[in-house]
């Protein structure tokens, strides 16, 4: 017990007091320098901004291009993707791996909507943040957020 610990007690106190001082001063210091505007962020940024209708992360995404898998392998992807995405670890290669499977940008919008339907979550948004129920981002590197983003912008849209 701590109580009975008086180190353990003082480490418990320093932990409290160095995470009080980094999220409440350190960290809002930071971001109003934009130090942590890394180039995945400004990725990110500028792709939740488009409109759904253009943004083939959506499960929204309007496109006339046919899918190149079926419904079952999405909804398998969507699996693997989500459990790859863990609380504990993430499985970052293995969710690169599944962006090289897709062919169109229709695929990635079909991926996205068996997430959404699956796991009530946005695609996008579930890749930089993960499962945390923290607010603070736990998903996969920022350099793999954007890798992504570039990969999937440059898929033809059908």
């Amino acid at each position: 017990m701590a109580k009975d610990n008086p180190e353990l007690n003082d480490i418990l106190i320093i932990a409290v007091v160095g995470g009080i001082a980094y999220f409440g001063i350190v960290k809002p210091i930071l971001n109003s320098l934009d130090v942590g505007n890394t180039q995945g962020q400004q990725d990110y940024d500028a792709q939740m901004a488009l409109p759904d209708n253009q943004n083939p992360f959506s499960a929204n995404y309007s496109v006339t291009g046919t899918a190149t898998m079926t419904n079952d392998q999405y909804a398998a992807l969507a699996d693997q993707l989500y459990g790859d995405l863990g609380y504990l670890w993430i499985g970052e290669p293995d969710i690169l791996n599944i962006f090289s499977q897709m062919k169109s940008k229709t695929d990635v919008s079909e991926l996205a909507y068996q997430l959404r339907q699956q796991n009530s979550v946005d695609l996008l948004p579930f890749l930089k943040k993960g499962r945390s129920f923290t607010p603070f981002d736990n998903g996969i590197s920022k350099d793999a957020l954007s890798t992504i983003i570039h990969e999937v912008n440059a898929l033809p849209s059908q």
